[in-house]
């Protein structure tokens, strides 16, 4: 475990960072225990393939087998980040708030997709009247701000959560993320920058160069996960970051969506290498950094529709087919029960 500057540390309850310290994934026994199970009902051993293998991490997570599928929740943290005003986005930071306001009513795709799996939704404001500085020209939160940023994200995972997914908006959000791959992989940002939210070839080797900048400007504290995100990040994905670790420490099952999503849980497992066993990918998006992430973490998402939304929309789709696979383990008839010959 990487532990925090002093700074940082004198700030987070002496609780959290126990809790932190304490994430480890249970024993490996209850596998036979679900697998025994499976081989119960009333297929072929082994038929339902990697479904059966979710149910088995599941119960991994938990400690247990009995896992609810009326329990699922997805959060979305919203923020808003100074450097979009340089031009590295196809829209204005505005429609952070008016996104925001969407979600509330219920009218974007992820209220959709909750809705028809029946994923008890949230959308946590983690500052979207408050842009952070502009990363390629200080750093992006103070001490105070990233204290805030990491309590809102910890407070808003429901501890009775058999699965739980993260997802984020906020404009410049990718550029923001781009950065801290760039970081973490040590490679050049113009081979990580994507087109987000649909910008030209001319905003993408800005969006580049800014990076570029910002990755000179901080280059001493890069190698500390806990300065790299309160450099380069967003107070979203600070807040992601934190829901990973508190999800792991209760036990819960995580669901990543996509890049930004995906970069918030890389910084959790810098700081606490066993919350990685507690992810999975939900989907794989179109950004190239996102893919570079998922190869590092040898993390195999679920789906790859060419989804590129966030919202946690890539996740929440994911989410359903967990859903289906756990409903098979709940529900299929044993070859007792049916009066099947095994």
């Amino acid at each position: 475990m990487v532990e925090a500057p002093e700074s940082i540390k004198l700030l987070l309850p002496a609780s959290m960072i126990q809790e932190i310290e304490s994430i480890s994934m249970k024993e490996r026994s209850i596998d036979d225990a679900v697998s025994a199970k499976w081989d119960q009902k009333t297929k072929p051993i082994g038929s339902l393939g990697e479904l059966e293998d979710l149910v088995s991490w599941m119960a991994r997570c938990k400690g247990s087998d009995s896992l609810d599928k009326k329990l699922f929740h997805l959060t979305v943290f919203a923020g808003s980040h100074g450097i979009a005003k340089d031009g590295v986005s196809a829209y204005p930071s505005e429609v952070n708030a008016q996104m925001f306001a969407n979600f509330i009513a219920g009218g974007a795709a992820i209220n959709a997709i909750c809705s028809t799996y029946g994923i008890h939704f949230q959308a946590v404001d983690c500052g979207i009247e408050s842009p952070t500085q502009n990363f390629a020209e200080a750093a992006a939160m103070n001490h105070e701000e990233f204290v805030r940023a990491f309590k809102r994200g910890w407070e808003a995972v429901p501890s009775n959560s058999s699965l739980y997914a993260i997802g984020e908006m906020g404009i410049g959000n990718t550029t923001s993320a781009t950065a801290l791959c760039a970081a973490l992989l040590q490679e050049d940002p113009e081979s990580l920058v994507g087109r987000g939210t649909g910008i030209n070839a001319n905003q993408m080797q800005h969006k580049a160069k800014r990076i570029k900048q910002a990755l000179e400007l901080h280059h001493k504290y890069l190698n500390d996960p806990w300065e790299r995100i309160r450099r380069l990040g967003g107070r979203e994905i600070v807040s992601m970051c934190a829901a990973v670790l508190r999800a792991s420490a209760s036990s819960i099952p995580i669901v990543l969506d996509g890049l930004i999503a995906t970069v918030a849980a890389s910084i959790a497992f810098e700081i606490q290498p066993s919350s990685l066993a507690f992810c999975k990918s939900g989907h794989c998006s179109k950004e190239p950094a996102h893919l570079k992430l998922l190869k590092y973490y040898s993390l195999k998402p679920l789906l790859d529709f060419k989804m590129h939304l966030g919202e946690g929309s890539g996740a929440a789709m994911a989410m359903g087919v967990i859903q289906g696979a756990l409903s098979c383990y709940q529900n299929m008839a044993t070859f007792e029960s049916a009066g099947v010959s095994q």
